[in-house]
This record gives C-alpha cells, structure tokens and sequence, in this order.
C-alpha cells in the first residue's frame, strides 16, 4: 500500500511540476546529449539521435580465478559517445564480469529505447 502512495504521489507531483522538456536542438539531435539527474534518487539520461548498430557477437572468457557462481558475465553494448571537439558517433563497449550480489541473482542488461527524441539508454539491473 505504500509503495502505492508513493508512485501516486510522484505522478501527481510530476503533473503538477511538468515534464515538458523542449525538444532538442539541431546540434543536440546530430550529437546526441546527456540530461543530468536534479535530485539524488535520480540518474543521467543519456540520449542518442540514431539507433544503435547490431549488437556485437561475443565470447565470454572463463571466469576469473574459476569464481562460476560469484560473478555474472555483462554482455557488451553501444553507447554514444561525443568527444571534446564535437565530434559524436557509437563507440562498442564490450562485456565484462561483475560480481554478483547473491548466488540466484539474474541481471537485465540495459539497453536503448526509442523514443520521441532519439534513443534513451535504460540501465541494466539485478532481480
């Protein structure tokens, strides 16, 4: 019940705050940009103007000191990056181990969302 009142209470203050945010530049659609998080239960979202390529084939290494069950392999992604001179473009980060936070935890990768102003990285999580 709480947790109900709790996402009714930010819908209600998102409606009444608005979400409106304009919609970006002709610079910022062909360079892609980042909206930085305004209070501390809120994160970056980082936006790019085309879709991302085709996901790169990858094989995972053994893991680390033969750790099976306390690591999880993160499978590789695209991000967009821009760098100091302007110029933008996707850039392929690949997989890696993490450990994991219990023994029967599963990871959601992240990935990239369409939306109205180009594609929307959504993080990955533990369930």
């Amino acid at each position: 019940m709480k947790r109900m009142i709790g996402f009714a209470a930010i819908a209600l203050s998102l409606g009444i705050a608005g979400c409106y945010s304009p919609p970006p530049s002709p610079v910022e659609q062909q360079q892609g940009y980042v909206i930085q998080p305004q209070g501390p239960d809120e994160h970056a979202v980082f936006i790019a103007p085309t879709a991302p390529p085709p996901l790169q084939a990858e094989m995972a290494p053994p893991p680390p000191n033969g750790q099976v069950d306390a690591v999880y392999w993160v499978p590789g992604n695209w991000q967009w990056l821009t760098s100091a001179d302007g110029h933008s473009g996707w850039s392929w980060f690949a997989g890696h181990y993490v450990n994991r936070p219990s023994r029967t935890a599963s990871f959601r990768p992240g990935y990239w969302q369409q939306s109205s102003n180009g594609y929307i990285w959504v993080d990955g999580y533990w369930r």
